[in-house]
């Protein structure tokens, strides 16, 4: 039979939903189909079809991507990509993401971003990872501060609307400083914090949320475990924002001060945060750094206009992309921190495809790095370095959140 692609109706999102989560191993579950039928945009949903079955998903948000210098550019979130185990290796996935990015490309999106379920695919369709996540474990009898923290007076426990409130204005603060944190997730990530279903917790008791004053917010739950010795409970840490780095701290001296727990565990953390600083003893604490938002540029001059650099130059780059979207030689001039880009014509100083540009383009990824293994070449001497420069940013790209 012919696979078919269409747009679905709004009146079939659940069916969709449910589609998409077969192909992971899960049974979607009424409170997820729910949630996610009142975040998905109907019209940015591509179904793909055999014999009148749902066989392929493909999905996108529309957001803003907070850049180096504090603005934002248009982005893509494209995610559910999904694929029924009986349609595979008969390149719906690909199909499915070439539509979307024509849609992105036609609605003026100059990135589009996801999180990647296995790291092996992306790379083949232009994306690059453009910046990480810090998951992270310690023992609560080896997390002793440097300096010892009171926070008694400074922390309460808070209702899901309040800690709603807070999330939103701590991303919205971060979102000026740092890169890579997409904006108009509001109504997404209050809702996540409204819900707390037992498929949720994973064994885990129900979430906490913990505000600091009124300049930081926790979510945590705890997994009990009574042991013949005592009780050996896991904090588990799933949100952790802060206004300031006084509220950071002290939101990390309540987790790791808490009664009953042996460990803590977190995920989904800046790379460059500052816990190990915080701890008398910090080789305690076991840190796996991983993939978090994987970017593709669909359009060049937009997207390297779009953010600052922290070194001014010229220099023309050409830039590789197999499926033509981003494919061409331009020269991008930095004067002040602000870029000037253009198709322009010559002998580029830099090659490199679209994926090593994606990577580096939140300043998170050194271009000296990716040089090295071979993913970008050197034609005028000395280009990489000073590119490197202007493109490296601090502090470093971080995505807090699944898009």
């Amino acid at each position: 039979m012919t696979i078919t692609y269409r747009t679905p109706d709004s009146s079939e999102i659940a069916g969709v939903i449910a589609a998409g989560e077969l192909p992971f191993g899960d049974v979607a579950h009424p409170e997820d189909v729910a949630f996610y039928s009142g975040v998905v945009e109907p019209e940015r949903v591509i179904v793909a079809e055999e014999g009148g079955r749902i066989v392929g998903v493909g999905a996108a948000l529309s957001y803003d991507l907070s850049v180096p210098g504090g603005d934002a550019v248009p982005l893509c979130g494209v995610g559910l990509v999904s694929v029924l185990p009986t349609h595979r290796r008969r390149g719906v996935a690909s199909a499915l993401l070439r539509q979307q990015h024509a849609d992105a490309v036609a609605r003026g999106e100059p990135l589009v971003g996801l999180m990647a379920s296995e790291s092996r695919i992306y790379g083949r369709f232009g994306y690059g990872i453009a910046s990480h996540r810090a998951d992270s474990e310690i023992a609560t009898a080896h997390a002793a501060l440097r300096t010892p923290v009171d926070v008694a007076g400074r922390v309460r426990f808070v209702e899901p609307g309040e800690a709603g409130d807070l999330t939103v204005a701590c991303l919205k603060a971060l979102r000026a400083s740092t890169p890579g944190i997409p904006g108009g997730a509001d109504a997404r990530l209050r809702g996540r914090l409204q819900r707390d279903p037992e498929h949720w917790r994973d064994g885990a008791g129900a979430r906490m949320l913990v505000a600091y004053e009124d300049r930081g917010l926790l979510a945590y739950r705890v997994k009990a475990d009574w042991q013949p010795t005592g009780p050996a409970h896991t904090l588990l840490v799933t949100d952790l924002y802060a206004l300031d780095d006084e509220a950071l701290t002290g939101l990390w001296a309540y987790c790791l001060d808490l009664d009953l727990v042996a460990t803590v565990r977190t995920w989904f953390r800046p790379v460059d945060e500052p816990l190990a600083h915080l701890l008398v003893d910090p080789r305690r604490l076991s840190t796996t750094v991983s993939d978090a938002l994987w970017l593709r540029i669909l359009d060049v001059p937009t997207a390297l206009a779009g953010r600052r650099y922290d070194a001014d130059g010229t220099w023309l780059l050409h830039v590789d992309d197999a499926a033509g979207l981003a494919q061409g030689t331009y020269r991008l001039e930095v004067r002040n921190g602000r870029a000037e880009v253009r198709p322009a014509p010559g002998r580029p100083d830099v090659t490199l495809p679209v994926d090593s540009l994606a990577a580096a383009y939140l300043g998170g990824t050194r271009l000296s790095g990716l040089a090295r293994a071979g993913r970008v070449d050197e034609h005028t001497p000395g280009s990489v370095r000073s590119l490197d420069r202007a493109l490296a940013w601090d502090p470093l790209p971080w995505t807090p959140f699944e898009i």
